[in-house]
Order: C-alpha cells, then sequence, then structure tokens
C-alpha cells in the first residue's frame, strides 16, 4: 500500500484525487471504477475478453495447473442484447458475462460486477479477481490490454492503477468507506492524525491544509502505517512530537506497532497484539523458540519500528564468540589492557549500538561469570570497558533470544536468576513452523520474491500440488529450513512455476523423512515434553509424574518406550 493525497470541497465531493488514494477506496460501488496497482499471484481468478471476429472469453486461475482454463466463442454478428453470453461456475466461483448494449457487457465475478465497454478490434479486456474481489479491468478506448501489457502481467509484472478521472468530483460517501469518512469529519485541525483499518490493514489519515484553495477545501493525506511513518520521519518536528514528547496524548490514535506475524490463529494474533503494546516502549524484550523459527527477522522488524529505528541496528551470537573474548567484545577494551589488546583500545558493542538496539542472540550461551556483569549494566545504564576506569552511559535497547528454556536452566544453576527476572520483562515467544503450517503460503509468498531476486531470476509461482507436498511436511529446521527448501526448488523449476517434484523435502544427513504420519508426530511430541521434564527434574520420577500430571507407572512405561535414560546417560557420558 501508497501514501496518496486528496481534496474535498464543502458540498463533500472529492475534487483532487491521486493515484495512492485508490487502494483505499471502496469497492462495492458499480459506479466507481478503481483498483490498486498489483501482480498476478497464484489461485487468482483472470478473465480475458477479446472483441475481433468473434467475442472470445477464456477464464482460468492463474498458476493452478489443476484448473483447466474454458474458453467460450461466440461470432460478433450473433451478439445481441439482453444475450447471456456464458453463465457458469468455474472452481466453484460465479462467471457470467450478459450483453447490456451493443458492446456493452455486464461482468459478474464471484459476488463483484463491473461494465465493459468493449469495441470491435483487436483489442483484449482483462478482470482480474483477487480474494472476493475485482482487483483490475480495463474499461475501453486507451485502457486496453495490448499484447506486450499481457505478457508482461503473465511474467508477474505489475499491472497499473486505474480510476475514472473524469467522474470527478466524486461524492465522499460513494468513494471511501464509512470508517475513513467518520475520521475525516472528525478532524478539527491541521496536522491532526487519525487511524482506521481498511480492508484489513491500518492506514492513517492526516488533514494538511484548511481552505487551501480559498473556497473552503480540505486537503488531505492518506496511506498505510508504515508508508505514512516513513513520510512522517522526513519531517523532524511531527516525528518528535509523536514520539519524544510526553505531552503529547494519543490514547486510541497512538500509533501501533507496523511489524506483523502473518497469518491466523490465536498464538499470532497474541503476538502481534504484545507488538502492539511493546514496539514504541524502550522495555527488554526476550524472544523464545526454536532455532529457525524467525527470531533475528523480528528483532529486526521491532528495531526499525521503533523509536530508536534511525540508530544502528547490532547483532550479536553469544554463542559464536570465543570464551574468554565475549567481554571485550560487548564492552570494548583499553589500550594495554591485555597481550595482544589494539593500541588506541577498541569499543564494544555496546558502544556501537548506542541510540540503537543492540540484539543478543543465544543468550543462554552467555557464560554464566560474564552474566553478573550483564546485570550490573542493564541494572545501572553505565558499564567500563575491559581495563578502563571511565564510566560509559549504555544507551541502547536491549533484546535478546534463545531456544533453550531458561527457567530450566536457573533451576540447573546454568543461567543467574536474578538475569533471568531481569531481561524476561516481556517475553514474546514464536511458534514452531510446524504449528503455523496454515500460515505456509503467506510465508512462501514473503520468502520467495526475494529468494528469486537473490538467484537473479525471473519470479516464480508455487503450484498447488508442491504447496500440498509441503503442507504434509514436519519442518523441524522450521522457516530457515523452508527457505532452504524454496531456494534448492526455485533452482531447479523449469518455466516460471515451481512443480511438485521440485520440492525436496528432508535431510539424509539427519535421517528426517519427507513425511510423517499423525501417529508418529505424535510420538516425537511426547518424547521432546518428557525429555525436557527428565532434564528439568533430574531424572526425578515423582516429580516428573506429578508435573506431566500422569502416574508414575504410565511415566515409567514413556521412559522405556522412548530410551529417554539410556539416550541421556550416553549424552553425560560423552560429556
Amino acid at each position: 500500500m501508497r501514501t496518496g493525497y486528496f481534496a474535498v470541497n464543502r458540498a463533500d465531493r472529492i475534487t483532487i484525487l491521486h493515484d495512492g488514494v485508490l487502494e483505499y477506496a471502496r469497492y462495492d460501488q458499480e459506479t466507481i471504477r478503481w483498483h490498486g496497482e498489483g501482480r498476478l499471484a497464484l489461485n487468482d481468478l483472470v478473465v480475458f475478453i477479446c472483441c475481433e471476429e468473434a467475442c472470445t472469453v477464456t477464464v482460468y486461475r492463474y498458476g493452478n495447473c489443476e484448473c483447466k482454463p474454458v474458453t467460450k466463442r461466440i461470432p460478433i454478428d450473433e451478439l445481441e442484447e439482453g444475450q447471456t453470453v456464458l453463465d457458469f461456475y468455474y472452481d466453484n466461483e460465479r462467471v457470467a458475462i450478459r450483453v447490456k448494449d451493443q458492446f456493452l457487457f455486464d461482468v459478474f465475478v464471484g459476488r463483484q460486477k463491473v461494465m465493459l465497454q468493449l469495441s470491435q478490434g483487436k483489442k483484449k479486456y482483462l478482470v482480474i479477481q483477487k480474494n472476493d474481489e475485482i482487483r483490475y479491468f480495463s474499461c475501453g478506448g486507451a485502457d486496453v490490454v495490448t499484447d506486450q501489457m499481457e505478457d508482461e502481467i503473465m511474467k508477474g509484472q505489475s499491472f497499473p492503477a486505474y480510476v475514472d478521472k473524469h467522474q470527478l468530483p466524486i461524492p465522499l460517501a460513494d468513494f471511501f468507506p464509512e470508517k475513513i469518512i467518520e475520521e475525516l469529519r472528525s478532524m478539527k485541525k491541521s496536522e491532526e492524525l487519525r487511524y482506521a483499518k481498511i480492508h484489513g490493514e491500518q492506514i492513517a489519515v492526516r488533514l494538511i491544509q484548511e481552505d487551501f484553495d480559498g473556497q473552503g477545501s480540505s486537503l488531505y493525506m492518506i496511506g498505510d502505517e508504515e508508508a505514512f511513518l516513513d513520510s512522517l520521519r522526513k519531517n523532524v518536528s511531527i516525528y518528535n512530537r509523536l514520539y519524544f514528547n510526553r505531552e503529547f496524548k494519543v490514547r486510541q490514535n497512538e500509533l501501533s506497532c507496523e511489524v506483523r506475524l502473518r497469518g491466523s490463529g490465536s498464538k499470532i494474533e497474541e503476538i502481534n497484539r504484545k507488538l502492539d503494546k511493546v514496539c514504541h516502549k524502550n522495555v527488554t524484550i526476550v524472544l523464545t523458540g526454536e532455532s529457525g523459527t524467525g527470531k533475528t527477522f523480528l528483532a529486526r522488524q521491532i528495531h526499525r519500528n521503533g523509536r530508536r529505528a534511525e540508530g544502528p541496528f547490532v547483532n550479536v551470537n553469544c554463542a559464536a564468540i570465543a570464551y574468554n573474548l565475549i567481554e571485550s567484545e560487548l564492552f570494548g577494551y583499553e589500550e594495554g589492557a591485555f597481550t595482544g589488546a589494539r593500541r588506541g583500545g577498541k569499543e564494544g558493542y555496546f558502544e556501537a549500538a548506542k541510540g540503537g538496539t543492540l540484539f543478543l542472540d543465544e543468550i543462554s550461551e552467555m557464560p554464566i561469570t560474564l552474566q553478573g556483569k550483564l546485570l550490573e549494566v542493564l541494572q545501572e545504564g553505565t558499564f567500563y570497558r575491559v581495563g578502563g576506569t571511565k564510566k560509559i552511559r549504555a544507551d541502547i535497547r536491549l533484546i535478546v533470544a534463545t531456544n533453550r528454556n531458561l527457567e530450566a536452566m536457573v533451576k540447573e544453576g546454568k543461567f543467574r536468576e536474578d538475569l533471568y527476572y531481569r531481561i524476561c520483562v516481556f517475553p514474546i515467544h514464536l511458534p514452531p513452523l510446524r504449528e503455523r503450517l496454515a500460515d505456509l503460503y503467506n510465508i512462501i509468498e514473503d520468502a520467495l520474491p526475494q529468494i528469486c531476486t537473490n538467484l537473479e531470476i525471473e519470479p516464480l509461482i508455487l503450484t498447488q500440488a508442491a504447496l500440498a507436498k509441503m503442507r504434509k511436511y514436519h519442518w523441524p529446521g522450521n522457516i530457515r529450513e523452508l527457505e532452504n527448501v524454496l531456494e534448492k526448488a526455485a533452482v531447479m523449476a523449469d518455466g516460471q512455476l515451481i512443480r511438485e517434484e521440485d520440492v525436496v523435502l528432508g535431510n539424509p544427513l539427519l535421517g528426517n523423512a519427507e513425511e510423517q504420519n499423525l501417529k508418529e508426530r505424535l510420538n516425537e511430541y511426547e518424547k521432546k515434553i518428557i525429555k525436557e521434564a527428565y532434564e528439568l527434574f533430574d531424572g526425578d520420577r515423582k516429580e516428573m509424574a506429578a508435573f506431566l500430571g500422569i502416574s508414575k507407572t504410565n511415566l515409567f512405561e514413556k521412559i522405556h518406550k522412548y530410551g529417554i535414560e539410556e539416550e541421556t546417560l550416553c549424552i553425560s557420558q560423552k560429556k
């Protein structure tokens, strides 16, 4: 979504309309012809109409090999007023075309309708439906689909925005949804900012200037939050007013977080609610979840959309730094602090992240001897370089992440309890991919274009068969594994489609099969839970049974069934 501007006169009619506004218009009014700029995506319903010697209509689902295209052809001289060219259900979606007048057609796609003025000749007309909404159509005259346009659209390039500009002025109530109109009418002064949720997206509206033309018209700016805030950040005074003026009370219009995990389900909704609360507040966040669930990605997004977005984002993997170097890497050192110290000393990650965000990944791997110093820094807000005497202020926002159970580590004495409570101010747990299979397509839709860009190849589309195959897999490597699978599939793909045979799942080196039935997956999950309980209570059967809510007899059987005791003993002997 983009940012645009529009003007409304005293009669509540739109007199100026920038193309960036079109995406926020209502789409249930046949008289307002509009659509947002977009690209063809998998399963979009496409209707091509061409009037040459005959009226030819082709209907198909883009990129879906399972839905065969349907074509109907009627000679031009046989078309009559009121005639139904076709009326049928294609893949459970109604598609109908009726002659309204000579070369004037009513086109129905699903529950939506548009009126097309066709003309005889080598011209094509296109209707694209996305999510029960007609998002593009050509309307005759110069706005027709040429062979070049058709070729570009089919290759995934964007199709342009369109509105009947000759209809201006447009009644405000005909063009915008009621929620936007309510916000417009409640604005009393310039630079006032309001928010409304339209078409599933949070958008912002701002009154730029009243009576800008001397005739009582008002000029407004509208856009989705991310694009809108980008434009606001260019205006330092407004940016400071919104973010740093404590006297500015925003209440219901408070800038919510632009970070969103795409998907459905209660877990994702809960994460997004938490992000709304915490993104703009300088509070320590701990991200938990299995390796590869997207903790680093989410930390970057929180930084980019927080108050310190203009500052640096410093990513530190605690597990990747040598044990004897981690203190000097974090806090820096002075010249001569130790043998081999650089002349003039060196700043550490805390200094490098000044004014921005410090992300400590794998915090659980930090040596317990250093955890006390980290706790002191977080409490006091200051630190010393190694070998230094000058106190340095820690001007950072801290985000930490781990794929381990910190509570269990505290009980085992491997992680300081006081540090645990200091960093776990606001925990966010990222669920594994196997619990988000309903969101798989959304995740692929975000990842695949970037993969194609990195490989310097044309955009690719995933077939339904390939998607179905991926949904059956249990994804032990989570999103990181998914990106790896997509990259391999993109290399193997022929043409514009990734087919089922291009998708190679499972890693033979790790011994994970491509598919597991329900019983196997449940057993694997049950073993994981019991193994974690075994480690948490150091093998104490009584406490384990009480914690798991099962009898000791049942617990003994499961420990023996999964070989947990032997596996744990073998690991400890290797150590």
